[in-house]
């Protein structure tokens, strides 16, 4: 049965293998010496890939971390996709010979993200060495350690599995956030990635983690109450974890009482990784669900109050002063001024 993240799963029920191919083992030293490190200290266990694997048979999530030299996604994926009678879920990292062979590759990319759905994620690599080599930074092999099994970095505490009632308002934010969200397109890699979230009382509604937001279901709301940096412990009140970036929006919205609602998107192709918005990127290459990434944002955040950020390969974040109808349509009047004037460039470029 597929892990809904109703509860944080213990180690023993959650395990990692990472396959770094041997030639890229020096580039790669520091994720092999940090890679147990990072289970341990996250509640994960790490094991072989070549080990025996029957005692973790029952596990709750099985993944599996590829990273190996490759121009072809194709007969790489047809290489490894075996794995997959026995891991849940594999993220396959491909190290390209130079930024024309990866765009290159980008439709074919696209084409077996639908085949397998959410089954392999493919890295994209986010860093060109000296002599033009493609490849994945540390920090984001690392950070899929997590967010490709347990998601949250916060240590979580639910006080109710009832959550506040949601007003008819907001009720019509989320639903209406999820229409757009899926007419747009505003993802990349899964409708899952990203959150949706509202203020409200002294905490905040948020969408909980790994929730499909293009078929969203009220049910996967979750209600932020308080977060204790000290402790890394973030309050909630739902039947399901809160949003793996709970830690940072439960930061920006305490420091910046004009926000009152605040939508985070991957919409890579549009924004993020679109030359033309390269202006907008705020916050530089971070790692997700812990405290600094929030005061990184609230560094910067007042300057785009009603507009949106980017956060390096992170996906873009809109921070809006309405609540409810009001949120809607702010974020829909941006979405539709960006979008025409990316058509009107596109077509530009193309006279």
């Amino acid at each position: 049965m597929k892990f809904d993240y109703s509860f944080k799963p213990k180690k023993e029920q959650v395990v990692v293998s990472l396959l770094i191919e041997e030639s890229l083992h020096d580039f790669y030293q520091t994720t092999l010496d940090k890679f147990i490190g990072i289970c341990d200290f996250y509640g994960i266990s790490s094991i072989n890939y070549n080990g025996d694997l029957t005692a973790y048979n029952n596990c709750l999530i099985k993944h599996a971390i590829i990273i190996e030299r490759s121009n072809n996604p194709l007969i790489t994926t047809l290489k490894y996709r075996h794995l997959l009678d026995w891991y849940d879920h594999i993220s396959l990292g491909l190290i390209y010979e130079n930024q024309k062979k990866m765009l290159e590759c980008k439709l074919i990319v696209d084409n077996l993200k639908l085949q397998y759905k959410d089954k392999i994620n493919y890295l994209r690599p986010d860093v060109i060495t000296a002599d033009g080599i493609c490849c994945i930074s540390n920090q984001k092999i690392l950070d899929n350690i997590i967010c490709d099994t347990i998601r949250i970095k916060y240590n979580p505490k639910q006080l109710s599995s009832r959550c506040p009632p949601l007003t008819d308002s907001l009720q019509q934010y989320f639903l209406e956030l999820s229409k757009m969200y899926t007419e747009y397109h505003l993802y990349h890699r899964s409708p899952s990635d990203g959150f949706f979230a509202a203020r409200y009382g002294d905490g905040f509604f948020i969408t909980a983690s790994k929730t499909n937001k293009s078929s969203l279901s009220l049910d996967r709301i979750s209600y932020i109450h308080d977060y204790d940096e000290n402790e890394n412990i973030l309050s909630y009140s739902g039947n399901f974890l809160p949003s793996s970036d709970g830690v940072e929006a439960t930061i920006v919205f305490m420091n910046n009482p004009a926000i009152n609602s605040i939508v985070h998107t991957h919409a890579s192709d549009f924004f993020t990784r679109n030359e033309a918005y390269k202006s907008k990127i705020k916050v530089g290459i971070a790692s997700y669900g812990i405290p600094q990434l929030g005061y990184d944002i609230c560094k910067v955040a007042k300057d785009h109050y009603d507009d949106f950020l980017i956060m390096e390969e992170h996906g873009e974040l809109f921070l809006l002063s309405g609540l409810g109808v009001a949120a809607i349509n702010k974020f829909n009047e941006i979405i539709q001024r960006e979008l025409s004037q990316i058509m009107a460039d596109m077509q530009m470029n193309c006279v």
